[in-house]
């Protein structure tokens, strides 16, 4: 059955982060696009399985068999020719917390972590509470998309213990090439730097991207990477809190293992590995459907940003549901945000990616079309308002 991704579900009274956080400063008319989650429904086989475990009385103490790390190594091996077993899986309750670990488990304080900047926020909140040094590498802006720049990263590398890439990138949409984790792949093993690759949102790319893991790149980046994936952006089941790290190095393998279970982040709630078994075995056309969605919304965004909005900068992403846009062609942009949140439209500002974004503002565009539209006539009327 089709799914009808125009109809906007209405989320009161569910606690939902993204609608509450902001509920009373944005009053009645709430548009918010800034929260990494779909204003979309699940597929009716993740909740159809929740539901029929839902209805047996007793939700005790779970254990899980193999089969649910085979889960994972199955569908990456399908999805990105990923080459891990079971044995190379740990389960843990969000990438964010694997990464965290990962920090202080293969650095200590004083080390420096590096990050493609601009970078996630909490990502920079573990580096700088784990009393780690931060370095920023920019990715530069070439006219035609952000990059890399390869000088300035060598030098961050130089410094550094552990390398933290985001791929696909948030919050610029990138998704980098082969080439260019051949690069940085050279770089770390030039440096003996671990990587520590978030692929949150490796699912959703879209036409002429392609996600390569750079656990892939070459022999070294096998045996260095700890690799962070998730089910939760592609199917839409961030409040399940379940996702999965790939470490093919036995002894770093074991000590993940052990240290995950020691802080309890490998403990999976059992409605979570419910949820995956349905989105991995039986959703698979939910998630065709849905990136198809995405991916009118994606172009929808963009007509209406060149034709209404051009001073507004921007690239069309080539991989998540974020638009990163360039205000800085308007005046006073840091502010436009108060501007934006006054008429009810909440998006992620940049200054909470890096410093030098503070023009930038993050927008989430996986949402129902009627949605997204509302957001963008809020942007253009703030806008036209604001430059009087």
């Amino acid at each position: 059955m089709k799914q009808n991704f125009n109809e906007r579900i209405d989320r009161s009274n569910t606690e939902a982060a993204k609608w509450e956080r902001y509920g009373k400063e944005a009053g009645s008319r709430l548009i918010p696009m800034w929260l990494a989650d779909m204003e979309l429904p699940c597929s009716s086989a993740v909740r159809e399985a929740l539901i029929r475990r839902a209805e047996h009385p007793i939700y005790g103490y779970t254990d899980r068999d193999a089969s649910y790390y085979r889960l994972f190594a199955e569908w990456f091996h399908e999805q990105h020719n990923y080459q891990v077993t079971e044995e190379d899986v740990i389960l843990s309750t969000g990438v964010m917390y694997s990464a965290a670990c990962a920090i202080r488990l293969f650095s200590r304080e004083g080390d420096g972590v590096t990050v493609l900047s601009p970078a996630y926020a909490p990502f920079i909140h573990a580096v700088r509470h784990g009393r780690r040094r931060l370095y920023r590498s920019e990715l530069r802006d070439t006219g035609s998309r952000f990059e890399i720049d390869f000088c300035d990263l060598e030098e961050k590398l130089k410094k550094a213990r552990l390398f933290l890439l985001c791929n696909p990138h948030n919050p610029t949409g990138r998704v980098f090439t082969e080439e260019e984790l051949e690069r940085i792949a050279g770089l770390c093993e030039k440096y003996g730097v671990t990587i520590i690759s978030d692929e949150i949102h490796c699912d959703i790319t879209y036409p002429g991207a392609h996600f390569t893991p750079i656990m892939n790149v070459n022999p070294w980046t096998r045996e260095n990477t700890i690799a962070c994936v998730s089910p939760t952006k592609t199917f839409n089941l961030a409040g399940l809190k379940i996702s999965a790290v790939f470490i093919k190095n036995r002894k770093m393998n074991e000590l993940f293992r052990k240290e995950a279970a020691a802080v309890g982040i490998s403990s999976i709630n059992l409605f979570a590995m419910c949820a995956v078994k349905a989105a991995y075995t039986r959703s698979s056309g939910w998630r065709q459907e849905a990136m198809e969605y995405l991916a009118g919304n994606r172009q929808a965004a963009a007509v209406f940003l060149r034709e209404r909005l051009p001073e507004i900068a921007f690239y069309q992403p080539e991989g998540t549901y974020f638009y990163w846009l360039d205000c800085s062609g308007i005046k006073d942009a840091p502010s436009l945000g108060e501007g934006f949140l006054k008429q009810g439209l909440i998006l992620s500002p940049g200054a909470e990616f890096a410093e030098s974004s503070q023009s930038f503002y993050r927008m989430n565009f996986a949402c129902p079309a009627g949605m997204l539209e509302e957001g963008l006539n809020t942007m253009e009327m703030v806008i036209r308002n604001w430059k009087q």
